[in-house]
């Protein structure tokens, strides 16, 4: 582009036309570009809040991630804890053989009556060989007769109750080896 030079001392005039054009066209452009950079920066401001109200909403997901991370992670903790006392009481019962588990059924199934039933059974871990027993009977007789078969094993009725014609009896008796 050729550059235009006026030496106004010189007395040369100015091409009136030519200086319009380029005034114009300099002007045209200008606005041009201020119009884009103005354009521009509305769609970045919006971009930018659309950004800024995806990452609140990101934030606060993250945030009840991390919150049920912790809860989980507790509950976690618990169950391993519970599963790892478990896991130590059966070996300790693994490894003295204090516990013969098809022997006491085989007795249990020996002794209970007819008419009553064997509802729950587990070992008392705080005592060796201690078993807890829960019956239901639909005849008192024949819970009593249930009575006098554990008498032998340290029986202690440790809760009775009856409810329409059930008699529900939690027992504990000591194994004899």
């Amino acid at each position: 582009m050729r550059k235009i030079e006026y030496n106004i001392s010189s007395g040369k005039s100015i091409d009136l036309k030519h200086f319009l054009i380029t005034i114009s066209m300099t002007s045209l452009i200008s606005f041009l570009f201020l119009y884009i950079g103005i354009d521009n920066i509305i769609d970045t401001n919006l971009n930018l809040e659309e950004k800024i109200d995806q990452k609140k909403y990101y934030d606060t997901e993250l945030q009840k991630i991390t919150e049920n991370e912790k809860i989980f992670e507790e509950r976690i903790e618990k169950i391993k804890i519970k599963w790892n006392r478990r896991v130590v009481f059966a070996n300790s019962v693994i490894n003295s053989k204090v516990f013969p588990f098809i022997k006491l059924l085989e007795h249990f199934e020996e002794i209970l009556p007819d008419m009553v039933q064997l509802n729950e059974i587990f070992m008392d871990s705080s005592k060796k060989g201690e078993i807890v027993i829960s019956v239901n009977s639909y005849s008192i007789e024949k819970l009593y007769e249930l009575y006098r078969k554990l008498i032998d094993n340290n029986l202690v009725i440790a809760a009775e109750s009856e409810n329409g014609g059930v008699y529900r009896s939690k027992l504990r008796v000591t194994l004899k080896k």
